[in-house]
């Protein structure tokens, strides 16, 4: 017991410095989700919950219509029930390496989230701030992370007053991300806090249930390569016949 109070003393003391020399360290800003969630152990509230969608855009126009090249924009929203967050991962995953690859060009993380006003600027307060370098997403593998968040004090905004002017033709009450991915082949892609080593920390660290999303999309194959299928399946055919 006494411990587990010293490692909680010295959480709870733990220095801004120390919190932004997660930025850019995903790992460690996993953990540091879990070491501040100690400073409000013994916090009562109800438990908070976050909801995650997106829309997707396909460049032809159809997303289960596509062709090898083309590319697939998706825009991602973040709502919360406004009961307190300490912390958050959010990552797009799940998803065949030789399906997707993701765009970086046109890709773009929030500066921060969740908050409780924005004001032309913008300028907002009461929110998360990303700490991710640059508020760019990185790729971990089949990974792709867009935002890594953690604050000592509960974020209590829904996510409807955030405005990200990085992101091209975003106001407010839209996306806090976009991600663009050059697609191969159909792929299916996970979005929201379940990816590796992520999660949402609530009160006491609990653990906060979450409404992850998906985005699905077919490829077909050009003209040229379905010919080229074909025949190659044609030759199998006539091969096993002859056996």
């Amino acid at each position: 017991m006494n411990i587990w109070l010293c490692r909680f003393e010295t959480r709870h003391r733990m220095a801004a410095s120390e919190v932004r020399g997660f930025k850019g360290n995903t790992m460690n800003g996993r953990m540091a989700l879990l070491a501040l969630s100690l400073v409000v152990m013994f916090a009562s509230a109800a438990s908070a919950e976050l909801t995650w969608t997106a829309t997707a855009t396909a460049s032809g126009g159809d997303i289960n219509n596509m062709t090898p090249g083309d590319t697939v924009t998706i825009d991602i929203t973040l709502r919360s029930d406004a009961e307190g967050v300490y912390g958050f991962g959010g990552a797009a995953y799940g998803y065949d390496l030789e399906s997707v690859t993701l765009d970086g060009a046109n890709s773009y993380g929030a500066v921060n989230v969740l908050n409780t006003i924005c004001v032309a600027g913008p300028m907002c307060f009461g929110g998360m701030t990303d700490q991710l370098a640059g508020n760019q997403p990185v790729v971990q593998g089949a990974e792709v992370q867009f935002f890594n968040g953690v604050s000592i004090t509960p974020v209590t905004g829904t996510g409807a007053a955030d405005e990200q002017s990085n992101v091209p033709g975003f106001a407010v009450g839209d996306g806090q991300f976009r991600l663009t991915f050059t697609v191969h082949a159909n792929s299916t892609i996970q979005i929201g806090d379940g990816g590796s080593g992520d999660g949402a920390i609530g009160n006491g660290g609990a653990s906060l249930a979450s409404n992850n999303t998906s985005v699905a999309f077919s490829v077909i194959p050009e003209p040229a390569t379905a010919l080229l299928m074909g025949l190659g399946l044609a030759g199998l055919g006539l091969a096993g016949r002859r056996e």
